[in-house]
C-alpha cells in the first residue's frame, strides 16, 4: 500500500473539508433550480387564469434580473438595458471572457439566497437562527454534517409546526418567488465552469494555508457557509411545497 506524502495528505485533508463545507450549498442550489424550473412553467400556466400569482412571478423575476446586475456590478460590465415583466426579464449587457459570464450568470444565485434570508429571519426569527446555530463551527467534518442536518430538521419541523398559519404562507410564498428568481438552466451551465475554479481555488489557499502551519480556509467558511446551508434548505423546502400547492392549479381550467 504506498504511503501518502505530507503534502498529499494535506490535499486530501483540504478536499474532504471543503467537500462537507461547500457541498450542501452547491448541492441545493441544483435542486432549487430543477424544482423552480418545473414550477415555473406551471405557475406560468395557472397565473394566466389567476392574475394575483403575477405578483409572485414579478418578484421573482425582478429578484432574477437584480442577480444579473450585481454580476454586471460585480465585474464592472456596462449594461444597456434591463427589462422586467411578470414572465420574463432580461439584462442586456457587453459581454465579457468566460469568467466574467459566469460570474454574471450566477447572480440569481446570491439575491435568490439574499430573499430567502431575508423572508427567513422575518418570518422565522429565532427558530430560524436555531436551524442555523448547529452548522456554525470552525471544524466541519462528516460527523458534523450528519448531526447538524439532524438538528436543522429538527428545528425546523418545530418552526414549521408550531406556527404553521404563519409559515406556511410565508414558504408558499417564498416558493413562487423563487420559481422565477432562481438561477435558469442556461445561467448554471455558465455559471459551473466558474465555481468550479472557485472551489479550485479555494482548494489550493486551504492546502497552502495547511502548509504554512496555519489554519485551512474551509475551517473559516463553515460559519458562513453553515447559515446560507441552512437558508437554502428552507428555500428547497418552499419550492418543494409550492410545487405540490401549484401543480394542481395549473391544470385548473
Amino acid at each position: 500500500m504506498p504511503v501518502l506524502t505530507g503534502l498529499e495528505i494535506r490535499f486530501i485533508s483540504a478536499a474532504r473539508t471543503l467537500a462537507v463545507a461547500c457541498g450542501p450549498p452547491l448541492i441545493l442550489v441544483c435542486i432549487i433550480t430543477v424544482v423552480a424550473a418545473s414550477m415555473r412553467r406551471r405557475l406560468t400556466a395557472a397565473a394566466m387564469r389567476f392574475r394575483p400569482l403575477r405578483a409572485l412571478l414579478w418578484l421573482g423575476v425582478a429578484t432574477h434580473e437584480c442577480g444579473h446586475l450585481l454580476g454586471c456590478l460585480f465585474t464592472l460590465t456596462p449594461v444597456s438595458q434591463v427589462k422586467i415583466q411578470w414572465h420574463s426579464g432580461h439584462v442586456r449587457h457587453l459581454k465579457r471572457g468566460w469568467l466574467g459570464e459566469a460570474v454574471i450568470a450566477a447572480g440569481p444565485i446570491a439575491s435568490s439566497t439574499l430573499v430567502s434570508l431575508l423572508v427567513s429571519w422575518l418570518v422565522f426569527g429565532p427558530s430560524f437562527r436555531a436551524a442555523a446555530r448547529p452548522f456554525m463551527v470552525p471544524q466541519p467534518s462528516e460527523a458534523w454534517l450528519e448531526t447538524a442536518f439532524h438538528a436543522f430538521l429538527h428545528e425546523l419541523s418545530a418552526l414549521v409546526a408550531g406556527h404553521w398559519y404563519v409559515s406556511i404562507p410565508a414558504l408558499l410564498v417564498l416558493g413562487g418567488m423563487l420559481s422565477s428568481a432562481a438561477p435558469s438552466a442556461p445561467d448554471m451551465r455558465m455559471a459551473i465552469p466558474g465555481i468550479v475554479l472557485g472551489v479550485l481555488g479555494l482548494l489550493a489557499i486551504d492546502v497552502c494555508a495547511r502548509t504554512a502551519g496555519l489554519d485551512g480556509l474551509a475551517s473559516g467558511l463553515a460559519p458562513v457557509l453553515g447559515p446560507v446551508s441552512t437558508v437554502l434548505g428552507i428555500a428547497t423546502l418552499a419550492c418543494l411545497l409550492s410545487l405540490l400547492v401549484v401543480a394542481p392549479l395549473s391544470l385548473l381550467g
